[in-house]
Order: C-alpha cells, then structure tokens, then sequence
C-alpha cells in the first residue's frame, strides 16, 4: 500500500472523494477547483503538509483532511476560506500553533483539530466565530488559559478541550 503526498493542491485531484486509496498519484498542474463547495480527503493516508494554496478555495464550505498522516503546521492562508462551514482537521500530526487568522472565519459552524501535536495556547480570536456550534480541541498539547472570549460563542453545544496543558 503506498502512501499519497499532498505536495500542493494540484496533486488533490480529488481522488474520487473515496476512502482508503491505494494509488500513488501524479501531479496535475492547472487543477481549476474555483467552484469547489466540498472537499473531503478523510481516511486517505495523506501525508506532508497542508499547502499554504488551500486558501485560493475560495468557495470552499466543508474541508476534511481528518484521519491521515499530515504534518507541519495550520497555515495563516487557512483564513482566507471565508464561507467555510466545517472545518475537520482531525486525528493527524499536526503541529505549532492554532493561527488566530482561523478567527476570519465568520461562518464557521464545526471545528475538529483534535488528535495532533498542536501547541500554544488557543487564539482569543476563536471567539469571533459567532455561528460555531461544535469545538474540539481535546488530544494536543495546547498550554496557557482557555480564553474568556470563548464564553461569547452563544451557539456553542459541544466544547472539548480534555488531553491539553491547559490551566
């Protein structure tokens, strides 16, 4: 079984939006993916990381790269997916800070960056995401105080923050 590289967005190619592929896959330059709403790369033994290009996704609403191999750090262009409304990020080896850009994500309803290696403290500015419902933070090694702007998410349901070094 070969592992897939995410080296950039053209090498995506959407691989069929399918689990468990078993293909390595080839570069694709000038993948044109500016209507893309949906993209769910779960499950797929990806590995690398997450191109600062995700955010020329500029329609994107749902984004899962959950459950694979991803490393290195979120990057601050994750910002620009401004009508993002689920964000699964989940159960990788992500590492360095949450970027407080995740804060320009006004429509953001779920996100999941539970289970990697992420550090720092969690960024005041996720109490900017007004319409989040479900945050789970829970599996890293975040430090320092759980920001009071937290409180201000008012459809907040589901708060997860267990297996951290939070105080």
């Amino acid at each position: 079984m070969h592992s897939v590289k995410l080296y950039a967005l053209g090498v995506l190619l959407l691989l069929g939006a399918c689990d468990q592929v078993k293909t390595e896959t080839s570069v694709v330059p000038d993948l044109q993916l500016a209507n893309l709403e949906t993209l769910y790369l779960h499950r797929n033994q990806l590995t690398g990381s997450i191109p600062p290009e995700i955010g020329q996704l500029a329609n994107l609403e749902w984004l899962s790269l959950g459950t694979n191999q991803l490393n290195g750090s979120i990057s601050a262009e994750i910002g620009q997916l401004t009508k993002l409304k689920e964000l699964y990020l989940d159960n990788n080896q992500l590492n360095g800070v949450i970027p407080p850009e995740i804060g320009q994500l006004a429509k953001l309803e779920r996100l999941y960056l539970y289970s990697n290696q992420l550090t720092g403290s969690i960024p005041s500015e996720i109490g900017q995401l007004a319409n989040l419902t479900r945050l789970h933070l829970d599996g890293n090694q975040l430090t320092g105080s759980i920001p009071s702007e937290i409180g201000q998410l008012a459809k907040l349901e589901w708060l997860n923050l267990r297996d951290n070094k939070l105080n």
